[in-house]
């Protein structure tokens, strides 16, 4: 009896065990899943910034482990990479995260600040000050590429079989590997900042209202944007071009030739623009984020901080 008694004893015990642990699983499982799901836009921004939101409408600062200035923000095969850096103290700075509140530094092999990184033919290429180019095939190992000029370059972007990047001077160079580049001939002397292929063209955006469009990347036709503020961020939704500039720009086309103006609501300068989950983002100077569904109407939101916001992406 008692032997039965203990083999009883045993069994609820272990029963008990199996039972806490199955409960600790399905915790862990649950928190997991709920950390994964609490991300979907990322912004990133002056002094380290880096926000996140679910919605669009509610933002939460993450820690950077950083003060360096951040750039711009891209994600791709699940990971996100921040880039950016110190100008005056010549330092790089890549961070890479896969979740959006987790970043990790990167060692870049170059000292230049870097301003904007594209995806394409699977591999990172970023673009930075004095003509900087570097590439990398996992976003982890950098390798420093010889760009042609010391020009400071703004964008970069992948589309058509190239890449495109352009900056300071009217400077455009294009590349059709990410490792050797070709100056082209842009038409201006305005420094140029964003840049969007889609619709089987690239559109360019940059000071004095400078808008240039072109199929290959190699030649550049001038269009008219109806302002002459500086044109920072652009991108494309929904058969739609949608450029952002200072003093609270927003322009849209629907060809990347003929621009009409919307408003805005706010007179910040506006750096970036980007699109996910049926919501359109929009961030600028002090802490500027900007929503619209349609890019017709615009709201504003509050991201919690003072500090400019230069970049935008969205966790698919």
């Amino acid at each position: 009896m008692k032997n039965k008694l203990n083999a009883l004893f045993r069994f609820i015990i272990l029963m008990i065990f199996v039972t806490a642990c199955a409960k600790k699983d399905s915790e862990t499982k649950k928190d997991n899943t709920s950390q994964q799901e609490s991300v979907k836009f990322v912004v990133v921004g002056g002094s380290g910034t880096i926000l996140t939101s679910l919605d669009g409408n509610s933002w939460s600062s993450e820690n950077s482990g950083t003060s360096n200035l951040l750039s711009d923000v891209i994600y791709t095969n699940g990971t996100l990479i921040s880039i950016g850096g110190v100008f005056v103290d010549n330092v790089s700075t890549v961070l890479k995260s896969t979740n959006g509140k987790t970043w990790n530094p990167i060692t870049t092999g170059t000292s230049k600040i870097l301003y904007d990184v594209a995806y394409g033919m699977n591999k990172y290429v970023s673009s930075g000050s004095y003509g900087a180019i570097i590439t990398s095939s996992d976003s982890s190992s950098w390798t420093s590429r010889s760009s042609g000029t010391t020009n400071q370059l703004h964008g970069i972007e992948y589309g058509n079989s190239v890449f495109v990047s352009v900056g300071d001077g009217g400077i455009i160079i294009s590349s059709s590997d990410g490792i050797s580049w070709a100056s082209r001939t842009s038409g201006t002397a305005y420094y140029l900042k964003g840049i969007i292929y889609s619709k089987s063209i690239f559109v360019v955006t940059g000071a004095g209202g400078t808008i240039l469009t072109s199929s290959d990347g190699t030649s550049w036709n001038t269009r008219n944007s109806g302002t002459s503020v500086s044109i920072n961020g652009i991108t494309y939704i929904n058969d739609i071009f949608i450029a952002v500039g200072d003093s609270g720009t927003i322009l849209t086309s629907s060809d990347g030739s003929l621009w009409s103006s919307k408003t805005s609501g706010t007179s910040n300068d506006l750096e970036s623009i980007h699109f996910g989950d049926n919501t359109i983002i929009v961030v600028g100077d002090s802490g500027t984020i900007l929503t619209s569904n349609d890019g017709d109407s615009w709201t504003s939101k509050n991201s919690g901080t003072s500090y400019d916001l230069n970049g935008v992406s969205f966790i698919e």
